[in-house]
């Protein structure tokens, strides 16, 4: 049995469990567990993943931008098993996913590959403005009634949201690289019990979707079936909106004439709504205010989805297409005409970052990194990792989970 002095989140329940020798069931994680080996350990993501995976809706997000308890918690234990940074091995997920066809240097199931631009890029979009493009298809077609995405508000935070048309489409084009716990809309009041959804998100956010879609809430209706449709954008980390913010005002950057920001070969980019640029550096030198726990992950083209995309591998204004599924085929196939496209593309550039990716995250991970181990990890098994560590849990403030606090 755990120590409550070696856990953060132990309390005076958990003293009394462990003097009268009668603990908790060993697979009943509480959220504020999550909270103290997460969230408060500033490792959290910001994927909404635990918040999706809530059956008794007890989560939301805090005016902080990080999950937090609003309901009493049932100690259900799915807000921990649904973590890429706590409960879920993702590189087992990968496997699992995969079968036969796993291959852990590799970058997940490749069907086809296309550098590609849209005839008729929308403004704002990143790179070719494939995946708006696509989607506006999707949507005129009727293939799909929605789109799960990402969308500003303002220069350096977003919000999540489901558009419905192409013109709403259109207002969300482009990447943000700030995470808003998009998949708190995977929810049936939000998508509808009905219907069918694409998703554009980040890997992390795939892989959370794809075990909420295959190892399902049991006691809620959750709207992760509904979704027919996944696209991954490539990504290396993402930034806390704020931090980001303060650190180029320091550098004396213009805040209020920002339009976009924009990473493009190892650089971060400010432009003006009018695409004039406004300041340009190394992105390893905003370090301090991207999401610590993105160091963890070892999932850069988004293995699991159903097409991947990004500039890597491809000439300036085009974007790489990676197409894994037949889902994918299908949706790749209805921009015909919308595109130009070749296989001009330099895949293997794609792999050796995939590749660099996976050794930095091994590097930062405390546990072991293996894909045979099994799919969830315990509690315990995580502080017996994490714990003198600089990636410790930590005890989390009241407010995190004040209801817990006063009604469990």
């Amino acid at each position: 049995m755990i120590s409550t002095l070696t856990d953060p989140s132990a309390d005076i329940r958990e003293e009394i469990a462990q003097r009268s020798g009668t603990g908790e069931l060993t697979n009943k994680i509480w959220f504020h567990k999550t909270a103290a080996a997460v969230i408060d350990a500033d490792r959290c993501i910001r994927c909404g993943a635990c918040i999706a995976a809530c059956p008794s809706q007890s989560l939301t997000g805090a005016e902080d931008g990080l999950p937090t308890l609003v309901k009493m918690c049932t100690g259900c234990s799915r807000c921990w098993d649904f973590c890429p940074l706590a409960g879920m091995r993702t590189e087992r997920l990968w496997k699992l996913a995969e079968g036969d066809a796993f291959e852990l240097d590799g970058i997940g199931p490749v069907s086809a590959v296309y550098s590609a631009r849209s005839l008729d890029r929308p403004a704002g979009a990143q790179d070719g403005g494939i995946v708006t493009t696509m989607l506006e298809r999707l949507l005129a077609d009727g293939a799909i009634d929605g789109v799960l995405v990402t969308r500003r508000r303002g220069s350096f935070e977003s919000e999540p949201y489901v558009a419905r048309s192409p013109e709403e489409l259109r207002e969300s084009a482009g990447s943000i690289y700030d995470q808003s716990l998009p998949l708190t809309l995977v929810d049936p009041s939000i998508l509808g019990t009905g219907g069918k959804i694409a998703v554009v998100g980040t890997p992390c956010q795939i892989n959370g979707l794809h075990a909420l879609r295959e190892y399902g809430v049991t006691h809620r209706d959750n709207a992760a079936a509904n979704v027919t449709l996944t696209i991954a954008l490539f990504c290396t980390r993402s930034f806390d909106g704020r931090k980001l913010a303060s650190m180029l005002l320091d550098r004396g950057v213009p805040l209020a004439r920002v339009g976009t920001v924009a990473v493009q070969d190892a650089a971060l980019q400010c432009l003006a709504g009018d695409g004039e640029a406004l300041f340009e550096a190394p992105v390893k030198e905003f370090r301090d205010a991207a999401l610590r726990g993105c160091d963890e992950c070892a999932d850069f083209t988004g293995r699991l989805a159903d097409i991947s995309v990004g500039s890597l591998g491809t000439a300036e204004g085009f974007t790489t297409v990676v197409v894994r599924t037949e889902a994918g085929a299908d949706a790749w196939s209805r921009v015909t005409g919308a595109v130009e496209a070749s296989e001009d593309c330099d895949l293997d550039a794609v792999r050796d970052l995939e590749r660099r990716s996976r050794r930095g995250a091994a590097r930062k991970l405390n546990r072991e990194f293996d894909p045979d181990s099994p799919l969830w990890i315990s509690y315990a098994e995580h502080l017996l990792s994490y714990s003198d560590t600089d990636r410790a849990p930590s005890t989390p403030p009241g407010f995190r989970s004040h209801h817990y606090t006063v009604s469990c």
